[in-house]
């Protein structure tokens, strides 16, 4: 689980679950300005943050370098940075390269499955991670042709790819859901009808439902403070584009 959201005051909060390559822990934010500034965010912007994380795997001895104290701390500071700054879908996308960067020193094959789980579109890519192995050596060896960068590139590439199409669906989504508050009395629509009323429409424009066949797991926990609320599991990407019609 990468997040989860709940309902506090009125308004709709994710709360990031996960305090790796950060050390901040969970931090909480409100929707609203999040979702605004994914909304806006330009792609060439998006693009070049990814490129930018890419570029320092740009050494043939960067899956060494990559496990220096010095390094990690630099990359701790930039994701701390988007976290803090509220740049919550950005972050959860470059939280996804680095997990794919530190499985792939370890395992390729394994770092090519985690990363299918989380950006469906992966499948069937870097298909020559599948032969590709590792020196059996304790000592440090050059990664003469940079396969770890050429990785990286790729996915960089897709995660791209994805954050295009997470705008897209998410402009639609917050676009139905103003259509529905001119058209429908909340006064005298049940939440449930509301939602049927909106999976119906996403069914209509989609072609499949998605609450209906991607259910939240709902639990109960603690999150930015001491009560406890009921939360919302966000286990993607995707999940975080639909998570705003909670």
């Amino acid at each position: 689980m990468i997040a989860s959201a709940y309902i506090k005051d009125g308004n709709i909060h994710l709360y990031n679950e996960r305090g790796s390559f950060s050390n901040l822990g969970g931090l909480a934010y409100e929707l609203g300005k999040p979702l605004l500034n994914f909304l806006c965010y330009e792609q060439a912007q998006s693009d070049d943050g990814f490129s930018v994380i890419a570029s320092v795997f740009d050494d043939e001895y960067a899956h060494v370098g990559a496990r220096e104290p010095e390094f990690i701390a630099g990359l701790n500071e930039v994701m701390a940075d988007q976290q803090q700054q509220g740049e919550v879908y950005l972050f959860f996308y470059s939280q996804i390269l680095i997990d794919f960067v530190y499985t792939f020193i370890d395992s390729p094959q394994e770092a090519i499955e985690q990363l299918v789980e989380k950006i469906p579109s992966a499948k069937g890519k870097l298909e020559w991670v599948k032969d590709f192995r590792w020196p059996t050596t304790s000592a440090p060896y050059p990664d003469k042709d940079k396969k770890l960068f050429r990785a990286v590139q790729e996915v960089v590439a897709l995660l791209s790819a994805d954050f295009e199409l997470a705008q897209e669906a998410t402009a639609y989504v917050v676009e139905l859901l103003m259509i529905l508050r001119e058209e429908i009395d909340s006064a005298e629509t049940s939440s449930m009808e509301y939602f049927f009323i909106m999976e119906e429409l996403l069914k209509e424009n989609t072609g499949h439902f998605h609450f209906i066949e991607n259910p939240f797991r709902v639990f109960y926990g603690i999150a930015d403070g001491p009560e406890i609320v009921l939360l919302f599991e966000i286990e993607s990407i995707k999940d975080l584009c639909y998570g705003l019609s909670l």
